[in-house]
């Protein structure tokens, strides 16, 4: 008859199952439930109080030191004065080339080496913008110099110059015209007024001559001939004619001074003759005089 530990089966004899070993000396009871513990809502936890924080500490007074009566100075090291840079190689260049090119004139050659003097003055002082200007006029007058001298030998400076004379010859040939005794034109005798105009007239062609004559030497001898002057000196007779004309209306209007006797030598309007010529041979000057004339006369007037 089995024995009541056999007959009964244990919970252990599920896992390890039946044995005839003697049972173990414990019991596996089963797995209990899961216990769940939900925490405090937030607004019930109480927040720590801050810790206190640490006394301000209290600033130390400095006294600051004595002032001296007088600070300590220290002499700065004396300024160098800088060198002036040195002058371009194209001053020296431009040196150089009016020596080779200008050594047969000595009116151009000192109006260049002024100029490149005063490029070297504006280097040596940095006026960089002025040194550039005077080097450039310098090169700009030897060109001038090379074209004036092309200009010079063109043969309508020679015809210039045999109008000028033919007009020069008319003019004094119209003077003396006029000095004949009971002078007449296609039979008619001419009147003593129109021999003044005839004198006046001739000497503003003489003085028009002369003033384009000296201008073509002066410009030629500087190397400086423009060649749209051309048209100028073809016409400054016949505008030397012109002015001496309107000199003649002026002195019939009393404006200039009439005719001068010297005792029983009837002179004549000399004065008269004597502007003819000047006028024709400044003629530039008193043509300017009158455009400025003109325009203070006719000026429009401003709104």
């Amino acid at each position: 008859m089995p024995s009541q530990n056999e007959s009964k089966r244990r919970p252990v004899d599920a896992l390890f199952g039946e044995s005839s070993a003697p049972s173990p000396g414990y019991v596996v009871e089963p797995p209990q439930p899961p216990t769940t513990v939900s925490p405090p809502p937030p607004e019930q936890i109480a927040a720590p109080a801050p810790a206190p924080l640490p006394p301000r500490p209290t600033p130390s007074t400095v006294t600051p030191p004595p002032a001296t009566s007088r600070a300590p100075t220290f002499d700065p090291e004396p300024a160098v004065a800088a060198a002036p840079p040195a002058p371009p190689d194209r001053i020296s260049q431009l040196y150089d080339e009016v020596k080779k090119q200008l050594g047969d004139s000595r009116v151009v050659a000192n109006e260049c080496m002024g100029l490149l003097l005063k490029a070297r003055e504006a280097y040596t002082k940095q006026d960089f913008a002025a040194a550039e200007f005077y080097a450039e006029s310098a090169e700009v007058r030897m060109k001038r110099s090379v074209l004036s001298q092309r200009a010079a030998h063109r043969p309508i400076v020679w015809v210039m110059w045999l109008w000028n004379l033919a007009m020069l010859f008319a003019g004094l040939l119209s003077v003396a015209v006029t000095y004949i005794l009971n002078l007449t034109l296609f039979g008619l005798a001419v009147a003593p007024a129109a021999i003044v105009l005839m004198r006046a007239m001739s000497w503003g062609v003489i003085g028009g001559v002369l003033g384009a004559l000296t201008q073509m030497v002066w410009s030629i001898r500087r190397r400086d001939y423009d060649p749209a002057s051309d048209a100028s000196y073809f016409a400054r007779p016949l505008v030397g004619a012109i002015l001496g004309g309107v000199l003649f209306v002026l002195s019939q209007a009393g404006v200039l001074a009439g005719n001068i006797d010297i005792g029983d030598v009837h002179i004549g309007p000399i004065f008269l003759y004597v502007f003819a010529v000047l006028v024709g041979f400044g003629q530039d000057s008193v043509l300017d005089s009158f455009r400025h004339l003109f325009k203070t006369i006719f000026r429009a007037q401003k709104p």
